[in-house]
């Protein structure tokens, strides 16, 4: 039976992922100003939408995973890490060409917003 989940445990959870998106942008030794650029939004705009707690669009979280191909954006979505699976295929799909590869995270983003919204 699947959950049913207020407006606000949803905006919850999306603070979560700007909150992982502010520790990986520490690590790293980037701004926030630099990630919303990457994302094609505003800083007013990143900002505004990490304090109510509004999604960040599929486009904008595929910017992410092509400009840092390193980021676990199982751990950036959910919290919990990942295997280094993707690197397996990331290291597999050498012979492919980017619009494929960028399908493949289209489709790997999309399975993870699935199950979010189904917790």
């Amino acid at each position: 039976m699947k959950k049913n989940n207020s407006k606000s445990d949803f905006s919850e959870k999306n603070k979560k992922i700007y909150d992982r998106l502010e520790q990986w942008e520490r690590k790293i030794g980037v701004t926030k100003e630099e990630i919303a650029d990457i994302m094609g939004i505003s800083s007013k705009s990143f900002y505004n939408s990490r304090s109510i707690g509004r999604g960040i669009r599929l486009e904008s979280l595929l910017r992410i995973s092509e400009r840092f191909p390193t980021l676990d954006m199982n751990w950036l979505l959910t919290g919990k890490e990942e295997s280094r699976r993707l690197d397996i295929v990331s290291d597999q799909a050498e012979g492919y060409s980017q619009e494929d590869k960028m399908n493949s995270i289209d489709s790997k983003v999309q399975k993870i917003l699935d199950l979010l919204q189904n917790e």
